[in-house]
């Protein structure tokens, strides 16, 4: 019998898990500590299913409760996306680049460079220009909208007001 960590399906879960954390992390405040803490709990209980059922001798049990709980994610994943809560090809995007930061935006095909923002004083001037790259997304809520910001440290999805002068990259759905 295999070590449950050593089976492939327990990487490709793991790694769903990963990107269940990271993406929830973004969600607003109204959903990230009830769907988002319910996505959390559904997909740590794939994990469990895929232990039990490694170490059990009747297995069905198990593969059965992992595909059951398989499909309310899946679920609760297509329900984030219809709500625009997740937007998952501007996640695919960012997970593409060689790395997550201000270099893997550069090497993207979209070639991302730290273009600043427009600053809010009236004289036209611009800010963090080579420091940070802020692009706007599509994805609005209210008098916000979901927007890329990222530096020579890191990437992330974040919200700003939409008055804020970002970045604008068009691109054909």
């Amino acid at each position: 019998m295999a070590l449950y960590y050593e089976l492939q399906v327990f990487n490709d879960v793991y790694t769903l898990v990963q990107k269940v954390f990271l993406y929830t992390q973004e969600f607003p405040r109204e959903y990230k500590y009830t769907l988002g803490q319910d996505m959390k709990r559904d997909a740590i209980q794939l994990v469990r299913s895929i232990y039990r059922a490694n170490k059990a001798k009747d297995k069905v049990v198990y593969l059965e409760a992992f595909l059951d709980d398989f499909e309310l994610l899946k679920f609760e994943i297509r329900l984030c996306v219809d709500m625009k809560i997740l937007a998952i090809k501007k996640q695919a995007e960012r997970t593409s680049w060689s790395s997550n930061d201000a270099a893997g935006a550069f090497a993207s095909p979209l070639k991302l460079p730290v273009a600043g923002r427009s600053s809010s004083s009236s004289d036209g001037s611009f800010s963090y220009v080579g420091s940070y790259g802020i692009y706007w997304s599509s994805t609005v809520s209210g008098t916000y909208a979901s927007c890329l910001l990222f530096n020579s440290s890191h990437a992330d999805m974040s919200s700003d007001y939409r008055a804020g002068g970002f970045s604008v990259r068009c691109l054909k759905d």
